[in-house]
């Protein structure tokens, strides 16, 4: 089973397929009640590398082995992530982010964090903990 990753703001979010480095931003048009449960904010997207989200730096993968040097291709996917993050709270005041094991998103969020942009780990980590909602601001 793969990890899949949503954000959702007030902002429009835009699309993205890139290929090198592995990052996929799609905007999700008719958002299910069952997924719609963990915002507050109205604009979903779907965010992955090649189909899921496995290929980010994960909170449970062990912050040790997430290096640029042990996986430099979710060190770089993980860094368009940030910088994905970044663009959209030029435009909003929060980005919220709900992250979980596929077919799991019907589960409810466990609890909520908040992360200030200056928070998140420029080496390439961003703690997103599953059925966790976390909330980045400015």
């Amino acid at each position: 089973m793969c990890k899949v990753l949503y954000l959702a703001a007030d902002a429009e979010m835009p699309g993205v397929n890139s290929k090198s480095p592995a990052f996929m931003a799609l905007p999700v048009k008719n958002v299910k009640p069952t997924l719609k449960q963990h915002f507050t904010q109205p604009n979903v997207a779907y965010i992955a590398t090649a189909g899921c989200a496995c290929g980010f730096f994960w909170s449970d993968c062990g912050l040790e082995d997430a290096t640029r040097e042990n996986d430099p291709e979710a060190f770089e996917s993980t860094q368009v992530l940030i910088d994905y993050l970044s663009e959209l709270l030029l435009n909003c005041e929060v980005v919220e982010a709900f992250g979980c094991w596929d077919q799991e998103w019907d589960k409810p969020v466990d609890k909520e964090v908040v992360f200030s942009m200056k928070d998140v780990r420029r080496d390439g980590m961003v703690v997103i903990p599953e059925q966790t909602r976390v909330r980045f601001v400015r």
